[in-house]
């Protein structure tokens, strides 16, 4: 175990890793309101697309070796975050597409290559729901039948703000192994 980590292990890291999250989480909710209680699909489009270029390139910059290692016991591996972060894209935004059979991510493998490709084939895949979003939609029920549907907008909201999150982490995940986060890089 990188001593990096094992000095994580030994601070409280629950404590450090809720801060940064969500300090980023909710930067990124308050850039994508209108007004209280409006969400823009304009501006909910671009903070996807603006969190999407952080977490792949905060996913490209940790080396693959450091993928299975784990900041403290309990805690996901760099690999299965990644993972996590696909699987749920691809669950909110089929929900948000009214697509009952989306392809799913393997959550098991959770190395460089295989995480990182989930994350992209999750991106692609979102891409058309926020496209689709707009004020006459927004409002539109939708997802599976067999669970409770919320409104189109809702599934995307809860896209940006998990993939905020993740970022967050990731940006701890990177930090721990002296890796400048995307935001952060050249300070």
């Amino acid at each position: 175990m990188p001593l990096s980590i094992a000095l994580a292990s030994a601070l409280n890291w629950g404590v450090i890793l809720h801060i940064s999250v969500g300090l980023v989480a909710g930067a990124a909710l308050v850039r994508i309101a209108d007004g209280p209680g409006e969400v823009s699909p304009t501006a909910l489009r671009q903070q996807q697309t603006a969190i999407e270029d952080h977490l792949l390139r905060a996913a490209e910059s940790m080396p693959a070796q450091l993928y299975d290692d784990r900041p403290a016991a309990g805690v996901e591996s760099l690999g299965e975050l990644i993972v996590a972060v696909a699987s749920m894209q691809m669950t909110r935004c089929a929900a948000a597409l009214e697509d009952a059979t989306p392809d799913g991510i393997d959550r098991s493998p959770s190395d460089k290559a295989t995480a990182t490709a989930a994350l992209r084939r999750s991106f692609v895949y979102c891409r058309p729901a926020f496209d689709l979003l707009n004020d006459r939609n927004g409002s539109q029920l939708v997802g599976p039948a067999s669970a409770s549907q919320q409104p189109r907008i809702n599934h995307l909201v809860e896209v940006v703000a998990h993939n905020s999150r993740a970022y967050g982490t990731l940006s701890a995940y990177l930090r721990l192994n002296h890796i400048a986060p995307p935001l952060n890089e050249g300070e």
